[in-house]
């Protein structure tokens, strides 16, 4: 009897060792076949899927390029927190006989948004990662090229600026930032002497950061000029002095230049709100324009979302202007920006167009996500008057760029024809002696049409 129970026992394990042989051996087959045939590409440790060959348009990495590294950002020193609390607290302070509501009314009509709740958040406050999962599995190589990040000002807000570049700081690879330039165009000492002298002292216990100051207003186009001539970095990247860095903003842009220079990326510009400072992520729209030349957001529709995951970069046809990334030599090679356009406006569609028509590519990067706060209204001033400075800009783009189709853009915008442009030999004959100049229909087609209706 006990030997029967003994044979059934051993029977039972018998069945139970062949049942789990077998499914084991059925796994197996399982991740085999999935080898075979799944569209991931391992580097390193980690599997990272593949962009689709639409995307590219350029040679993928090199097999020995192994995408294994995934770089630390720079930490606060002791030092540098004790001063950034001691800085903090005196931002908090009212001014002496204003309340809360006064200040906050000044802080907008100085500078657009709530000045008054910027001045009471953290330099280095959280931001929450925005990106798609797969970001944060990219590796990137090692040897990625320095980036210069120049960053024009003029009578901005001492917290957003410092928050600016504590985010840059602080979310940046020290391995890939060569030097934040901060680039004074003419802030008045007067309403503003807190861009004076504390930022100044203050700057002094943040590694990497320079500060160049202008005598005379420049506008946002000659300052820009100015900090890439004073820059170091392999790769000149321009950023507003209202932004908050995220996560892993850096090394997405400085990788699409790595798999060729001749790509300008510019990073997602997601939405802090001018009132609440409230960041939130926006969607995967790219840069068009009307025919009045004024810079519009454009949704993709589905046939493009089609052709793009949703951490791939993607192609679009004009910048916002205030944040993206070019290669040093590309940057000179593309003949920099039109020097004679003033303050600011037009210059966005004017170098978009320049890299698209003389041989480069603009990118959205949506795994690089960098806030900006749109403000309420523009509070800068404009030498000249705000509409003659930027008909005149417009109507510069125009003659230079659009070929025949700079008629249109006269239709759209009546008593045009009139504007002094300014003197345009120069822009003339680079353009002349280019051998990359495309026609403004070629390159500019896929979003010609669509101009006309927004």
């Amino acid at each position: 009897m006990r030997l029967q129970r003994q044979l059934r026992r051993c029977q039972l394990f018998v069945k139970l060792g062949v049942f789990v042989l077998l499914c084991s051996t059925g796994m197996l087959v399982v991740l085999l076949i999935q080898s075979m045939f799944s569209n991931q590409v391992h580097y390193g440790n980690e599997k990272v899927m593949p962009e689709p060959s639409t995307v590219f348009h350029t040679k993928p990495p090199k097999k020995q390029e192994a995408l294994d590294w995934w770089p630390l950002p720079w930490t606060e020193t002791s030092e540098v927190k004790n001063v950034r609390l001691e800085l903090e607290a005196k931002l908090r302070r009212l001014p002496y006989g204003q309340s809360e509501d006064t200040a906050k009314e000044k802080g907008f009509d100085t500078h657009g948004y709530n000045a008054r709740l910027a001045d009471k958040l953290p330099l280095n406050r959280h931001i929450s990662d925005m990106r798609h999962p797969m970001c944060r599995r990219q590796g990137y190589p090692r040897n990625l090229p320095k980036a210069s990040v120049i960053m024009c000002f003029h009578n901005e807000a001492l917290s957003s600026l410092l928050r600016s570049v504590h985010s840059i700081l602080n979310r940046s690879p020290p391995e890939l930032l060569e030097e934040i330039i901060l680039v004074d165009d003419a802030s008045h000492r007067d309403t503003h002497a807190e861009t004076f002298e504390p930022l100044t002292e203050y700057v002094k216990h943040l590694p990497k950061v320079k500060i160049l100051r202008q005598d005379a207003r420049m506008g946002l186009i000659r300052a820009r000029l100015a900090g890439a001539a004073y820059s170091k970095g392999e790769v000149l990247v321009f950023l507003d002095s209202h932004i908050e860095a995220t996560d892993g903003w850096l090394e997405a842009l400085l990788y699409r230049i790595h798999i060729n220079p001749m790509i300008v990326p510019a990073p997602a510009i997601d939405n802090i709100n001018y009132e609440t400072l409230e960041y939130t992520k926006t969607d995967g729209s790219k840069g068009g324009f009307n025919w009045a030349l004024v810079f519009k957001w454009v949704p993709m529709n589905t046939t493009e979302r089609s052709k793009y995951y949703n951490w791939d970069p993607f192609d679009s046809p004009t910048m916002a202007g205030g944040l993206f990334a070019i290669h040093r030599d590309t940057f000179y090679e593309l003949g920099t920006y039109d020097e004679e356009m003033s303050i600011w406006g037009g210059e966005n569609l004017e170098m978009s167009f320049r890299i698209w028509m003389c041989g480069g590519k603009l990118e959205i990067v949506p795994c690089s996500r960098v806030g900006h706060i749109f403000r309420l209204r523009n509070p800068v001033s404009f030498p000249g008057g705000t509409t003659n400075t930027v008909s005149r800009n417009n109507k510069r783009l125009a003659e230079v760029w659009l070929d025949q189709y700079k008629e249109i853009f006269y239709w759209y915008s009546p008593g045009m024809h009139e504007k002094d442009a300014g003197d345009l030999t120069g822009i003339y004959e680079m353009v002349a002696t280019s051998s990359l100049k495309k026609v403004f229909a070629d390159v500019m087609a896929f979003d010609v049409a669509r101009a006309s209706r927004l």
